[in-house]
């Protein structure tokens, strides 16, 4: 499931477990949006700058159907 972020909202812990995309609810292309493979520390530090930056965010588990 896809879960939506308002700035400063953190994430639960398990959302950013496994392979997951951080990104903007809100943006042109990929711009920044970043995968992460079971490293839910850098997961939440972007998800961190992407708050800092104003920018509501949403975690949602990686496709890896989205690569083909």
């Amino acid at each position: 499931s896809i879960l939506g972020l308002r700035r400063g909202e953190g994430a639960d812990p398990q959302a950013l477990d496994g392979h997951v995309v951080v990104k903007p609810s809100v943006g042109a292309g990929s711009s920044g949006a970043r995968l992460f493979r079971d490293d839910p520390a850098c997961a939440s530090a972007h998800l961190a700058q992407l708050h800092a930056d104003g920018r509501t965010a949403m975690i949602q588990p990686y496709l890896s159907g989205v690569d083909t």
